[in-house]
């Protein structure tokens, strides 16, 4: 969930999150406005978030070597989600 110019941008991620837990929503709402303390990152989440980046990476690599035509549209403006969303193929 990100909020661009005042209109707030919901993910896959926050639609799962909301059918599993409405307060969770409440509080990523609630973060957009007043950021939330968050606890420092301990050893264990920082592996873990090397590895999904590490994931991620591989399976965007396979992805480009897969198919005949790929925008990855996080290279573009997070001001211009319009754009991104407007590409042609």
């Amino acid at each position: 969930m990100q909020k661009i110019k005042g209109t707030i941008h919901h993910s896959a991620s926050d639609l799962v999150n909301f059918l599993e837990c409405e307060h969770l929503t409440a509080l990523d709402l609630i973060n957009l406005e007043t950021p939330l303390t968050q606890a420092e990152d301990d050893e264990q989440a920082i592996l873990f978030q090397q590895k999904g980046i590490a994931h991620e990476g591989a399976y965007v690599e396979h992805l480009r070597s897969s198919v005949s035509s790929l925008i990855d549209i996080t290279e573009l403006s997070r001001d211009d989600l319009k754009a991104a969303c407007r590409l042609q193929f």
